[in-house]
């Protein structure tokens, strides 16, 4: 989850051993300092990562850390980190569960018509503003960012990936080797249901859409069900930047598996008595995903992606996808 319309701890033991045997190996004030700064990560700084606006560094350890929204959040708290402002105002739990309570910071949306309210960042005195992408913060405006403290707006155009903020956002906090650990374990968590009860899945394919206005079938970001085995067809735009494919062409949704997001009841009734969705692959195969794109949590998980929704994600999507005909063909 994100601003305004898309609202919508762990120590390296090895790190923490080093520091220790060379405060016992060492009675000078310098190799002291040096193993007090392995043990709080300070031997990691700077540190800089790269975004879509060139290199940010940051030349010590972050303490006050502003999120603009609750993604950034979340993803921090999987590193051991909570910001200090969360920029946005406190999610629902009954939209996105694995948000309850997690977070210590302070709620307060900077969201306005004109961008967000520099002011109110500025007044929680950050060391580091932490953006999900280019569409939160104009390139124009992103001096007046900096001004402030190092500012990451993401790693590419538009919505940076997950996974992508995660690595970068471990680099700028000194937990570089913390952030690929969290996502070396989430890949692996899929692993038994790959291996077994979601085996038929593997390899494929799928489309992840939304349908608007009853007239244009938009692609939003699907790509946090690959963590499942299933791979993208060929027409899965998962950049965010798609223009969508209009309910006139849906027959070009030839995926095994398809997800659909709906905002009204009536549009499934219009689908479901359409020869066109009739007669799409994985409608033919019993191997399709309703959600409700207006409060759904399973669909939220999925687009928000980060470690704490890709948990919830795997919990609550699993039992679907275990009964769809291209997980049982034979």
């Amino acid at each position: 989850m994100t601003s305004k319309t898309y609202k919508k701890n762990r120590l390296i033991v090895a790190g923490l051993s080093a520091a220790l045997m060379l405060a016992g190996c060492s009675s000078s004030g310098e190799s002291t300092d040096a193993a007090a700064g392995a043990a709080t990560g300070d031997g990691a700084f700077p540190a800089t990562a790269e975004s879509v606006y060139g290199p940010v560094t940051v030349e010590s350890k972050p303490e006050r850390i502003v999120a603009t929204g609750s993604t950034v959040a979340a993803i921090m708290v999987a590193l051991g980190e909570q910001p200090v402002l969360i920029g946005e105002d406190a999610p629902d739990p009954a939209d996105y569960p694995w948000l309850d309570g997690v977070f210590t910071g302070e709620f307060e949306d900077i969201w306005t018509d004109a961008g967000t309210s520099l002011e109110l960042i500025a007044g929680h005195d950050p060391d580091l503003i932490l953006n999900t992408g280019s569409f939160e913060v104009d390139e124009g405006i992103y001096p007046d960012y900096e001004a402030i403290a190092p500012t990451f707006v993401g790693t590419q155009e538009g919505i940076s990936p997950a996974n992508d903020l995660l690595l970068a956002y471990g680099k700028l906090v000194g937990k570089e080797a913390e952030a690929q650990k969290t996502l070396d374990d989430l890949e692996a968590s899929f692993d038994p249901l790959k291996e077994g009860e979601l085996a038929g899945l593997q390899g494929k394919t799928y489309n992840y859409v939304s349908l608007r206005d009853g007239a244009v079938f938009n692609m939003p970001n699907g790509s946090a069900v690959e963590y499942f085995g299933l791979e993208p067809a060929a027409n899965q735009d998962n950049s965010w930047s798609s223009n969508g494919i209009s309910y006139e062409n849906m027959r070009e949704f030839q995926a095994d598996v398809l997800f659909v997001g709906l905002a009204a009841d009536e549009d499934r009734a219009r689908l479901e008595q359409d020869p066109l969705f009739q007669n799409l692959p994985a409608v033919k195969s019993g191997s399709v995903i309703f959600f409700d794109t207006t409060n759904e949590p399973i669909n939220g998980s999925v687009l928000e992606a980060s470690p704490p929704a890709v948990d919830y994600m795997r919990e609550e999507l699993t039992p679907l996808l275990t009964g769809l005909g291209a997980n049982n063909a034979a």
